[in-house]
């Protein structure tokens, strides 16, 4: 089974994802027409493709991209402001910028963390290995413990009894 950050994010698991792509896609292209960065559209495709095949990869195009987003969004507002008369110019778009990098950072948390981290408390026991434990204690099997799932602080306390303080 492949670790989850290596596979493909699902459209019914990254919302979030997709709906911030294309818009900052969208910033991109806009600088890219406006600016000729070519570098920019060039690393923010990289970052973009990496992130469509795997999720560890998704914070990237979205930290690329999100300055050229919030001058795409300033633009934006001053458009709006113009014609709606606001005073506070710099206000309404600061907090879009501020908005789109608090849903996007918490949504990317919140999706990453949800198998991990459920709701509740006590043992999660798809996280922690119990089985596992309760396994190697009934058959009496010895020798070293190979831990890639950073659970070793469990494993010590329920094989190792005697060494922990």
């Amino acid at each position: 089974m492949p670790i989850r950050e290596l596979k493909a994010p699902g459209w019914s698991r990254f919302e979030l994802f997709w709906i911030f792509l294309p818009l900052c896609a969208l910033a991109v292209v806009r600088e890219l027409i406006k600016r000729k960065n070519f570098l920019l559209a060039l690393t923010f495709l990289f970052y973009a493709s990496l992130a469509v095949r795997m999720v560890r990869f998704i914070p990237f195009p979205m930290a690329i991209s999100f300055p050229y987003l919030y001058l795409f969004v300033v633009e934006l507002s001053k458009k709006i402001s113009s014609r709606v008369g606001w005073t506070r110019k710099i206000a309404i778009p600061s907090a879009i910028f501020l908005l789109l990098i608090s849903v996007s950072y918490y949504a990317y948390r919140l999706e990453r963390g949800r198998i991990y981290l459920p709701l509740g408390y006590g043992i999660n026991e798809k996280v922690v290995p119990v089985g596992v434990c309760d396994f190697i204690n009934d058959n009496g099997l010895k020798g070293k413990i190979f831990n890639e799932f950073d659970q070793g602080g469990y494993l010590a306390m329920t094989l190792y009894p005697a060494k922990s303080s």
